[in-house]
């Protein structure tokens, strides 16, 4: 077995993917937004002609009649795995513009808070 002594230096910054600003971020322009602004949005963007996408976890978003949206768990480990594929399977649709429900902002949901803020405006 082979073993490889690899040290660092305390300036070595290690970089995962995870940890960088665009890593879950689509080429469609993402807006994540509170329930309320939400719907709100939808309907302007609907009405201006935009093609848009939803990912939502309440059932009240997953409601609005649009075409593309995804409705997610309303479990933070349930939603967390599902996230990513969701966001490219919409980033895939060539949208205008994707909204994403604001999840609660607590503890447990501060890992999906921290992802959906790296990829959206």
């Amino acid at each position: 077995m082979l073993h490889a002594d690899i040290r660092l230096s305390p300036q070595t910054k290690i970089r995962a993917p995870g940890m960088m600003a665009v890593h879950y971020a689509p080429n469609t322009m993402a807006f994540l937004c509170p329930a309320d602004t939400l719907i709100a949005m939808a309907d302007d963007l609907c009405a201006k002609g935009q093609h848009i996408g939803i990912l939502a976890f309440s059932a009240e978003i997953a409601e609005i009649p649009c075409l593309h949206i995804l409705r997610l768990p309303a479990d933070a480990e349930l939603y967390e795995p599902a996230l990513y594929s969701s966001l490219r399977a919409l980033d895939n649709l060539e949208l205008d513009t994707i909204l994403i429900e604001q999840p609660p902002e607590t503890e447990a949901w501060a890992a999906v808070n921290d992802r959906l803020n790296k990829a959206t405006v």
